[in-house]
């Protein structure tokens, strides 16, 4: 009885399907990992907005004063996580699986969560305003008034649609692609 095996050209086109099979595969699995991770950064910024909405209940619907880059030290005002930290279950709240520092060049290797204490950026205009009556609102309307968003484009090229994403007033979370002011 004779027992045959692969031949070397069986085994070559057998070794190629397969490395055409994952040179298919593997840009879907990484487009997959970034749209999990875009949605998992989008319900952080979620669970924010419940925050701030909370805040803006006990303070009569006005926003603190937040200093957008703390580490910088240009201003005085107290960080995002100091003025939130109640309004939130935990401090990882302000962080977003994207934050990987990689692109800083201020900070190589660092992530903003890190060296700020959160991974989003507030949004200055706000700093002791009502966002429903402030001329961002009157702009754009209440509903198109952004309250913080990612520090970098942490989800993709920048200006590229779903590269960052924005906390709205009325506790939306997006990306400014999806707005029409």
């Amino acid at each position: 009885m004779i027992r045959r095996g692969f031949t070397l050209i069986e085994l070559l086109v057998t070794i190629s399907i397969i490395a055409l099979l994952l040179g298919i595969a593997l840009p879907a699995l990484s487009y997959a990992r970034a749209a999990g991770l875009r949605a998992n950064c989008a319900g952080q910024l979620k669970g924010v907005g419940v925050g701030v909405q909370s805040y803006l209940n006990d303070h009569k619907n006005i926003m603190p004063y937040v200093a957008s880059l703390p580490s910088a030290g240009i201003s005085s005002y107290p960080s995002l996580a100091e003025v939130f930290k109640s309004y939130l279950d935990s401090p990882h709240g302000l962080e977003c699986v994207a934050d990987a520092g990689g692109d800083r060049k201020d900070l190589p290797g660092q992530r903003y969560f890190d060296t700020e204490g959160s991974s989003y950026m507030f949004n200055d205009f706000l700093c002791g305003k009502d966002p429903s009556t402030g001329f961002l609102a009157k702009a754009w309307g209440d509903v198109n008034v952004f309250v913080m968003y990612d520090y970098e484009p942490f989800h993709g090229a920048a200006g590229s649609n779903g590269s960052c994403n924005y906390l709205f007033a009325d506790g939306h979370v997006t990306d400014l692609a999806n707005v029409n002011p």
